[in-house]
């Protein structure tokens, strides 16, 4: 049940999941038409070692923030390891640094929130600025009164990545911890 004393969104979220949708198409349109020896960013992996499954410990480290925001007003429902590979080719084909471990959850208003562990806080900055890269001028050219930006929450070596500005703060409250934008700007839909 939604919190009647927390804002509700100004836009539909099919229009959001939309925008999201043609941004992954562009963004894996784009990878398909490159040379991963010539444009594959510095730290395209978090490690080493070769995985076909999310690192039990990396998604360790994500269960108590999930937990602790659905105790919480944010909520954070239904929280799941997300599908290993086909998160990872859809990293490894938009050329963005490949997680340890993602999984997700469901806010009490029905958005999405994004759990993502890496090997170090280094790691994470490669992730946000290769998708930064990626997604914001072209995020903001096809509807920048819709596009969010890429909203966040810093755990250090881990990040909470929801749909807006307004749950990256609410969520970053909860948890104590650091909100930014990796478009280096508020979410220019409003909430």
């Amino acid at each position: 049940m939604p919190d009647p004393h927390r804002p509700r969104r100004s836009r539909p979220p099919t229009r959001r999941v939309a925008l999201a949708g043609v941004l992954t198409v562009l963004a894996l349109a784009g990878a398909a038409c490159s040379d991963p020896a010539r444009d594959s960013p510095a730290g395209a992996t978090t490690s080493a070692v070769p995985r076909d499954d999310w690192d039990p410990a990396a998604l360790e480290r994500l269960r108590p923030p999930a937990e602790a925001l659905a105790a919480s007003a944010v909520g954070c429902a239904d929280i799941a390891a997300h599908p290993y590979e086909a998160y990872r080719l859809s990293f490894e084909q938009a050329r963005v640094p490949t997680p340890a471990a993602s999984l997700g959850c469901t806010t009490t208003d029905g958005g999405d929130l994004t759990f993502e562990a890496f090997d170090s806080a280094a790691a994470v900055s490669a992730f946000l600025d290769a998708k930064a890269e990626l997604l914001c001028a072209r995020g903001r050219e096809l509807d920048p009164e819709q596009f969010p930006g890429l909203p966040y929450v810093d755990g250090g070596d881990w990040i909470l990545e929801p749909d807006d500005d307004a749950t990256a703060r609410a969520a970053a409250e909860v948890l104590g911890l650091p909100a930014g934008n990796a478009c280096g700007e508020p979410d220019a839909g409003g909430t």
